[in-house]
C-alpha cells in the first residue's frame, strides 16, 4: 500500500463512500466488489507544479511517463486534476484544467439551425442537411461475435484467456472509439454551419432499451 500515494487512496475511499450512500439513497444495486483488473481508473487530486511536459507526465511516487500529448496546455490555465484512466490494453490521462475567467452571457443572435433525430436517419437539419445513421457496432458484430464465443471456451485467468480477452477489449475500444470520432465530427460540421443549435430536448434512454438499443445507446444526442 505504500506504494500508492496517500492522496490517491483516500479519494478510492471516499469513491466507495458514495457509492454506498448512493445505494442506501436508492434502496437497491448494491456496489458490486472490485475483482482483480475492474479498477480501471486512479485519481491525483492536486500538483503543486504543472506535471505536463511536451513529452511526459509526471505523477507521484511515479515518476516521468513518456506519453502522447493530445494538445498543449493553454497559457494562464493550472494542471488541478489529473485521471489515469485503463482502456484494453492501453492509457490515458483526463486532465482537468483550471483558470480564472469571466464567461460570457450572448445574447441569441444569427443563422440558427434547427436539429431533428430520428431511428431511420442518423439527424435532419432545418437547412435539408441529412446525416445517415453509421453503424459501427453492427458492421463488427460477427467479428465480435466470434471473439466473445471463443473467450467463453477458455478457462479462466489462464494466459491464453487473458490474451483473447484483450482482444474482445481491443474490438470493443474500436467500436468506442469510432463512434466518438463520427460525432464530434458531426458535432462540428453543426456548431460550423450555424450560430445557434437547437435540439428537442428527449430522453433517449427509453428507446435504447428496446430493438434500436445498439443504434441508441451512443447517440449523438449526449456526444454533442
Amino acid at each position: 500500500m505504500g506504494e500508492v500515494p496517500s492522496q490517491v487512496r483516500k479519494l478510492a475511499i471516499k469513491q466507495l463512500h458514495i457509492a454506498w450512500k448512493y445505494f442506501q439513497e436508492r434502496g437497491f444495486g448494491n456496489p458490486r466488489f472490485k475483482k482483480f483488473g475492474q479498477f480501471k481508473s486512479l485519481l491525483f487530486p492536486q500538483f503543486k507544479e504543472t506535471p505536463v511536459t511536451n513529452l511526459h507526465i509526471k505523477l507521484p511516487k511515479i515518476g516521468a511517463i513518456p506519453t502522447k500529448v493530445h494538445r498543449p496546455i493553454p497559457a494562464g490555465f493550472a494542471v488541478k486534476q489529473v485521471r489515469i484512466l485503463r482502456k484494453a490494453d492501453r492509457w490515458y490521462a483526463s486532465i482537468s484544467l483550471q483558470c480564472d475567467v469571466s464567461l460570457p452571457d450572448p445574447i441569441p443572435h444569427g443563422h440558427p439551425i434547427g436539429v431533428d433525430v430520428g431511428l431511420e436517419k442518423f439527424l435532419a437539419t432545418s437547412d435539408g442537411t441529412i446525416v445517415r445513421p453509421p453503424k459501427f457496432f453492427k458492421k463488427l458484430q460477427s467479428e465480435l461475435k466470434l471473439l466473445q464465443r471463443r473467450l467463453a471456451r477458455l478457462q479462466r485467468r489462464s494466459k491464453n484467456y487473458e490474451k483473447q480477452r484483450l482482444k474482445v477489449a481491443r474490438l470493443h475500444h474500436k467500436i468506442d472509439n469510432t463512434r466518438k470520432d463520427f460525432h464530434f465530427k458531426v458535432a462540428h460540421t453543426l456548431c460550423d454551419g450555424g450560430d445557434m443549435v437547437f435540439m428537442e430536448d428527449l430522453d433517449y434512454r427509453t428507446s435504447a432499451k428496446g430493438m434500436f438499443g445498439k443504434h441508441m445507446r451512443h447517440g449523438c444526442v449526449r456526444s454533442i
